[in-house]
């Protein structure tokens, strides 16, 4: 899943336990519902044509952010919603005026030197292109944070393409660091010959 992040100013986020929403202004976060699937797989697909757009060819483009592509995203998000694997599975929805503006996800981490108990990734932080530099990705950022440290999570570690300077500067300015740790993504027939490369950023919750 594509992951786009954007800065913005910081906001209280201490409600999101015990009412499952971040309130300021007209701008909320909440849990999200089987319902939202459709919006959320629409700002996936918008996020996917903007990041790639010039890095992809066609081919590979459409099969990642076509309309089938978007139409198994919508029933894989409304699986994660009504169905998630375990309770530490969460699934964020940001909205604004009743419009779902950016999801975050994020799940109890699986590489090999992390622990799934203490350690969480954030694996997807994705916003309407439309609605950039509006809060929503900071407010979906702080509210995933407090859920995950009330379910005791000590960190939280993502993966960003190598070369998303923007990605990286808004995550180090939110107490994000490199810590160090790389991997290659294989898009397979989609593209092939195509080398991209992510880094991981971690920060501490605890």
């Amino acid at each position: 899943m594509v992951r786009a992040y954007f800065p913005a100013a910081t906001v209280p986020s201490d409600r999101v336990g015990n009412v499952g929403a971040v309130e300021h202004a007209d701008n909320s976060v909440r849990q999200a519902v089987a319902a939202d699937a459709d919006a959320i797989a629409e700002i996936q697909v918008r996020g996917w044509r903007a990041a790639f757009a010039t890095v992809l060819p066609a081919e590979a483009l459409e099969a990642l952010a076509g309309e089938q592509a978007r139409k198994r995203y919508a029933e894989q998000w409304r699986a994660s919603a009504t169905r998630p694997p375990s309770s530490h599975h969460k699934v964020l929805v940001a909205q604004s005026e009743g419009t779902v503006t950016g999801v975050a996800a994020c799940a109890p981490c699986t590489d090999e030197d992390c622990w799934p108990r203490t350690d969480a990734e954030l694996l997807t932080l994705a916003v309407d292109p439309d609605r950039r530099g509006e809060g929503h990705g900071s407010r979906l950022l702080n509210a995933a944070a407090d859920l995950l440290r009330e379910d005791t999570y000590q960190t939280l570690v993502t993966w960003a393409f190598a070369d998303d300077r923007t990605l990286h500067r808004f995550l180090e300015s939110s107490g994000w660091m490199l810590d160090g740790s790389r991997r290659g993504l294989d898009l397979g027939e989609l593209a092939a010959g195509l080398a991209l490369t992510q880094v991981r950023l971690v920060t501490r919750l605890a």
